[in-house]
């Protein structure tokens, strides 16, 4: 028996109930505006930094744990990569070359 979601697309294991946690960056609750007087604004300016404050200390202990969920590369897996972009990047620069200087070959001959 397979399983379906209820938007129509296939299952995949983080929509399955596998222990899939949400990843979305920071959720922020809607804040409703209303009238002040000038000793309120005062009062909450002071206590609107103490919030922005709050805020970017939840940020960076968010981020300190999305940090630790990072999966690093290995060394070896770094070399590999590594090596096999340079070896691309070459092939790619040889071919390229040759197409240039027979490009070139090419219209050398039209032109003389």
């Amino acid at each position: 028996m397979q399983a379906s979601s209820s938007n129509g697309r296939a299952s995949d294991s983080k929509s399955e109930g596998w222990g899939f946690k949400s990843l979305l960056a920071c959720q922020f609750v809607g804040r409703k505006m209303k009238k002040q007087s000038g000793s309120q604004k005062a009062q909450d300016a002071s206590s609107g930094k103490q919030s922005f404050f709050q805020g970017a200390k939840a940020f960076f202990e968010q981020s300190q744990a999305e940090i630790k969920k990072v999966v690093w590369p290995t060394r070896k897996e770094i070399l590999a990569t590594s090596w096999a972009v340079l070896l691309l990047v070459g092939i790619m620069g040889l071919y390229l070359g040759l197409v240039d200087l027979g490009l070139v070959k090419i219209v050398e001959s039209i032109l003389s």
